[in-house]
Protein backbone atom coordinates (compact mmCIF):
# COMPACT_ATOMS: atom_id res chain seq x y z
CA UNK A 1 0.00 0.00 0.00
CA UNK A 2 1.65 3.48 -0.54
CA UNK A 3 2.38 4.78 2.47
CA UNK A 4 1.65 8.35 1.00
CA UNK A 5 -2.17 8.00 0.57
CA UNK A 6 -3.81 8.93 3.99
CA UNK A 7 -6.96 6.64 3.55
CA UNK A 8 -8.14 8.20 6.84
CA UNK A 9 -9.33 11.40 4.53
CA UNK A 10 -11.34 8.83 2.17
CA UNK A 11 -14.97 9.11 2.87
CA UNK A 12 -16.15 5.64 3.36
CA UNK A 13 -19.74 7.13 3.12
CA UNK A 14 -18.83 7.87 -1.16
CA UNK A 15 -20.66 5.85 -3.34
CA UNK A 16 -17.68 5.08 -4.64
CA UNK A 17 -14.94 4.32 -1.85
CA UNK A 18 -15.93 1.12 -1.92
CA UNK A 19 -14.86 0.44 -5.76
CA UNK A 20 -11.98 2.78 -5.05
CA UNK A 21 -10.38 0.36 -1.81
CA UNK A 22 -11.14 -2.73 -4.21
CA UNK A 23 -8.68 -1.10 -6.88
CA UNK A 24 -6.21 -0.28 -4.34
CA UNK A 25 -5.88 -3.46 -3.25
CA UNK A 26 -5.75 -5.21 -6.95
CA UNK A 27 -2.79 -3.01 -7.00
CA UNK A 28 -1.27 -4.18 -3.51
CA UNK A 29 -1.67 -7.57 -4.50
CA UNK A 30 -0.50 -7.33 -7.72
CA UNK A 31 2.44 -5.28 -6.83
CA UNK A 32 3.02 -8.08 -3.61
CA UNK A 33 3.04 -11.03 -6.00
CA UNK A 34 4.95 -9.03 -8.47
CA UNK A 35 2.71 -10.23 -11.45
CA UNK A 36 3.60 -8.83 -14.75
CA UNK A 37 -0.08 -8.00 -16.03
CA UNK A 38 -1.52 -5.64 -13.83
CA UNK A 39 -5.84 -5.38 -13.62
CA UNK A 40 -5.93 -2.33 -11.41
CA UNK A 41 -5.64 1.41 -12.51
CA UNK A 42 -3.88 4.16 -10.57
CA UNK A 43 -4.71 5.15 -7.32
CA UNK A 44 -2.80 8.41 -7.37
CA UNK A 45 -1.49 10.59 -10.07
CA UNK A 46 0.32 14.01 -10.46
CA UNK A 47 -1.34 15.89 -13.38
CA UNK A 48 0.83 18.37 -15.44
CA UNK A 49 -2.12 20.49 -15.79
CA UNK A 50 -0.11 23.85 -15.87
CA UNK A 51 3.71 24.73 -15.83
CA UNK A 52 2.37 28.86 -16.36
CA UNK A 53 3.57 30.52 -12.63
CA UNK A 54 2.70 34.18 -11.04
CA UNK A 55 6.10 33.78 -10.43
CA UNK A 56 10.25 34.06 -11.68
CA UNK A 57 11.61 31.92 -8.62
CA UNK A 58 15.54 31.68 -9.27
CA UNK A 59 15.45 27.96 -8.67
CA UNK A 60 12.67 27.03 -11.43
CA UNK A 61 13.45 24.36 -13.83
CA UNK A 62 11.64 26.17 -16.45
CA UNK A 63 12.18 30.16 -16.73
CA UNK A 64 8.70 32.08 -16.52
CA UNK A 65 9.78 33.50 -20.47
CA UNK A 66 8.97 29.44 -21.53
CA UNK A 67 6.00 28.71 -18.96
CA UNK A 68 3.03 28.78 -21.81
CA UNK A 69 1.69 25.34 -21.68
CA UNK A 70 -1.53 24.14 -20.26
CA UNK A 71 -3.18 20.53 -20.52
CA UNK A 72 -6.36 21.14 -22.50
CA UNK A 73 -9.98 20.47 -21.42
CA UNK A 74 -10.37 17.21 -23.51
CA UNK A 75 -7.53 15.22 -21.42
CA UNK A 76 -9.29 16.47 -18.36
CA UNK A 77 -12.71 14.80 -19.49
CA UNK A 78 -10.54 11.46 -20.39
CA UNK A 79 -9.10 11.62 -16.42
CA UNK A 80 -12.42 12.04 -15.18
CA UNK A 81 -14.22 9.36 -17.24
CA UNK A 82 -11.26 6.67 -17.12
CA UNK A 83 -9.48 7.35 -13.64
CA UNK A 84 -11.77 9.46 -11.03
CA UNK A 85 -14.18 6.26 -10.27
CA UNK A 86 -10.96 4.46 -8.76
CA UNK A 87 -8.60 7.58 -7.82
CA UNK A 88 -7.94 7.98 -4.76
CA UNK A 89 -5.43 11.15 -4.67
CA UNK A 90 -4.87 13.72 -7.43
CA UNK A 91 -1.77 15.99 -7.13
CA UNK A 92 -2.53 18.78 -9.76
CA UNK A 93 0.93 20.30 -11.66
CA UNK A 94 4.37 20.29 -9.90
CA UNK A 95 5.71 22.61 -11.85
CA UNK A 96 3.94 25.46 -12.19
CA UNK A 97 0.90 27.28 -10.38
CA UNK A 98 -2.32 25.13 -10.41
CA UNK A 99 -5.05 28.19 -9.22
CA UNK A 100 -3.77 29.21 -13.12
CA UNK A 101 -4.97 26.81 -15.00
CA UNK A 102 -8.67 27.99 -16.02
CA UNK A 103 -10.14 24.44 -15.39
CA UNK A 104 -8.99 23.91 -11.81
CA UNK A 105 -12.21 24.77 -10.42
CA UNK A 106 -13.93 22.42 -12.50
CA UNK A 107 -11.14 19.97 -11.44
CA UNK A 108 -11.88 20.31 -7.83
CA UNK A 109 -15.57 20.33 -8.43
CA UNK A 110 -15.20 16.92 -10.08
CA UNK A 111 -12.68 15.50 -7.44
CA UNK A 112 -15.71 16.61 -4.77
CA UNK A 113 -18.19 14.53 -6.72
CA UNK A 114 -16.12 11.47 -7.87
CA UNK A 115 -14.56 11.45 -3.99
CA UNK A 116 -11.16 11.92 -4.73
CA UNK A 117 -8.49 13.43 -2.24
CA UNK A 118 -6.52 16.62 -3.25
CA UNK A 119 -2.56 16.54 -2.71
CA UNK A 120 -2.14 20.78 -3.64
CA UNK A 121 1.48 22.05 -4.14
CA UNK A 122 1.46 25.76 -4.77
CA UNK A 123 3.08 29.29 -4.11
CA UNK A 124 -0.07 30.70 -1.61
CA UNK A 125 0.37 34.37 -3.66
CA UNK A 126 -3.20 33.61 -5.01
CA UNK A 127 -5.03 32.53 -2.34
CA UNK A 128 -7.80 34.81 -1.83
Amino acid sequence: MDPYIDLGRLNPRHPLAETKLTNLHRGDLAHRSRTEVVDALPVKITLQTTDLCNLDCPHCQIPKAKKTRSMPEAVLERVIAELFPTLIELHPTNLGEPFLWRHFERLCAEMDRYGVLLDLTTNGTLLE
